[in-house]
């Protein structure tokens, strides 16, 4: 028989042909972005519970200073001073809950449905999460990216007080102070550099997360490429012939049709 038409035709490729790696590495970004999102949203609103809900980044504070019996007293001139917009704070706070939220929601689909390709066990063809899930990773990349910019930037402006006021080094310098104003409620600052290093991990999870799954749409790994010819008797050619014909073709994936 002739070869009338050949082309290649990308279809479903078997779930067991298809690496458990793509699933599990989902699954455990989506779980760092929930674990940093706990983190980041704790710390933030612990810190803020002890100025009394104020928002201290971008703030523009000033100090009293007093020294009695070697120790240094800092009290806060309030007529002076500023905090900083609560909608910044709130917004930081929002986006490490919904962080929470949204690496639980898709680390459960991902779960729910098998490795990938084709498959009857779970979700019948679980590649279909993958293409939303790479919009929904990169669209929440920008947001935890803009959102940790705002918390470091912030922090930085929140630790030039000190440095200006107390002519402190850095942040780590701060601690050592008593704070009258907080009353009995501590200040450690080293709260404020644990929210800053867990929000840029939330936002390292979430690029990581697309990075896999963009990697996994370019390498079509839940497809594989078939090779599909149709043929036509040729007048005169018995059936063996035909067969031995047909057996001739190269050892691919191949499906032949025949028309009469």
């Amino acid at each position: 028989m002739n070869i009338k038409t050949s082309y290649y035709e990308l279809v479903e490729r078997d779930s067991e042909n298809v690496s458990v790696a793509w699933k599990a590495f989902s699954i455990f970004f989506y779980f760092g972005s929930i674990i940093s999102g706990i983190c980041c949203s704790c710390t933030l609103s612990y810190f803020m519970d002890n100025v009394d809900g104020n928002c201290m980044l971008y703030s523009s504070l000033t100090f009293n200073t007093s020294i009695l019996f070697n120790t240094t007293t800092v009290s806060f001139d309030v007529a002076n001073s500023h905090w900083g917009k609560g909608s910044i704070c709130n917004f930081i706070i929002c986006v490490s809950v919904l962080s929470i939220l949204c690496g639980l929601s898709w680390a459960t689909f991902f779960m729910m449905c098998g490795r990938g390709g084709s498959t009857h066990q779970g979700l019948a063809r679980p590649w279909r999460i993958v293409y939303p899930a790479l919009f929904f990773n990169a669209g929440y990349s920008i947001v935890s990216i803009v959102s940790a910019t705002f918390l470091t930037n912030g922090i930085e402006t929140f630790c030039s007080n000190f440095i200006r006021n107390m002519h402190a080094e850095d942040c780590d310098q701060v601690s050592q102070y008593d704070f009258s104003y907080f009353a009995s409620k501590p200040v450690d600052l080293v709260g404020l550099k644990v929210a800053e290093l867990t929000a840029w991990l939330n936002a390292g999870f979430w690029m990581l997360g697309f990075v896999t799954i963009f990697i996994r749409c370019i390498c079509a790994a839940d497809f594989e490429l078939v090779h599909v010819s149709t043929s036509e008797p040729v007048p005169g050619l018995d059936a063996s012939q035909a067969a031995a014909k047909v057996a001739d073709l190269p050892d691919t994936d191949t499906t032949t049709v025949s028309e009469n």
